[in-house]
């Protein structure tokens, strides 16, 4: 099988957004729905997917999985409709400034009571991981991940509330965030565990606020395109 085979990403968005930072289409297998997850110490770690089991029995070669946490960033999906919650935000705050019928910042409204903790990692960082994978030396992954299961993540999260007033701040909305308390909060907490990574001397580089104002100065960059067309 030529190039690298990576098993990464559990929404398109993000499979795109890697693509576009390696400068190429690597082959991408979805572990949707196929791994099994289990709780250590408030984090999640990923047991091996049945993706991977399938292409060592087809192809006879073993590979190295990377599970990243929740991406974000240029050519992320801002569709309300299907966005993930860190673009959704952003968008909603940027649409709701001088929106008011006094030409105040209007309202933004989170789902349920916006307690619930993420964890956010940039796709240039992703993007970085992998290379650092890649000029790894096996032997000395396959020390501190016999399994070839490696997390891929920031190690730190936060409150919707709190990414909400982050956002906010970047983008210079000061209107009232309202709750929708009917709708679900879902899952408490979500926030992988990174200590192979972490071992292995790979670090995120991109603060959490840095990520968001270059992701928003991107979507700025696009809705400017699209109104001279």
């Amino acid at each position: 099988m030529e190039g690298p085979i990576f098993i990464i990403g559990r929404q398109h968005s993000g499979n795109t957004m890697l693509a576009r930072c390696l400068g190429r289409s690597p082959e991408v297998y979805s572990a949707t729905g196929e791994g099994t997850f289990f709780e250590h110490q408030d984090r999640l770690a990923r047991k091996p997917s049945s993706s991977r089991a399938a292409i060592l029995r087809q192809h006879g070669d073993d590979m190295l999985t990377l599970m990243p946490t929740n991406l974000y960033g240029p050519g992320d999906d801002f569709d309300l409709e299907t966005a993930h919650v860190l673009p959704a935000l952003l968008r909603k705050a940027h649409e709701a400034k001088e929106a008011a019928p006094d030409g105040t910042d209007g309202p933004v409204t989170l789902w349920g009571s916006g307690e619930p903790k993420r964890e956010f990692l940039y796709v240039d960082d992703l993007a970085g991981a992998v290379r650092f994978v890649l000029e790894t030396p096996e032997a000395e992954i396959r020390k501190v991940a016999p399994d070839g299961m490696v997390n891929v993540g920031v190690g730190e999260d936060l409150s919707i509330n709190e990414l909400m007033g982050l956002i906010q701040d970047v983008v210079g909305h000061e209107g009232p965030v309202e709750h929708d308390r009917s709708k679900p909060d879902g899952t408490p907490r979500k926030l992988v565990d990174t200590s192979r990574m972490d071992a292995l001397g790979w670090q995120a580089e991109t603060f959490l606020r840095e990520g968001i104002e270059k992701t928003y100065d991107w979507y700025r960059e696009q809705e400017a395109s699209n109104v001279a067309r």
